[in-house]
């Protein structure tokens, strides 16, 4: 399974939606994971990390463009050093606070 969706204004409160939704789909997990320029940040990004702790099928995470700073970023590569699927991660535009 896919997950896209890109520029749809997705913010920490979409993620905590979207944990719920991949955490009750243990059958058919994504595989695929983008959210490319939404407004995550760090409380999302944290959020996130808890998806990709337990999403074991997830292969490829892009989350490029989401004004995600270094704490934020620290989450996230913690939850994906431990990931045993995660094979591409994709993030830019990491804003420095």
């Amino acid at each position: 399974m896919k997950i896209i969706l890109n520029d749809i204004g997705f913010g920490p409160h979409s993620i905590g939606v979207l944990a719920k939704v991949i955490k009750k789909s243990s059958g058919s997990s994504p595989s695929f994971l983008e959210l490319k320029s939404n407004n995550i940040g760090d409380e999302g990004a944290k959020k996130l990390s808890g998806i990709l702790k337990v999403a074991t099928s997830l292969v490829h995470v892009d989350l490029r463009s989401n004004e995600i700073s270094n704490a934020g970023l620290m989450h996230l590569l913690t939850s994906v050093g431990e990931s045993k699927s995660i094979a591409t991660f994709l993030i830019g535009n990491v804003n420095s606070m």
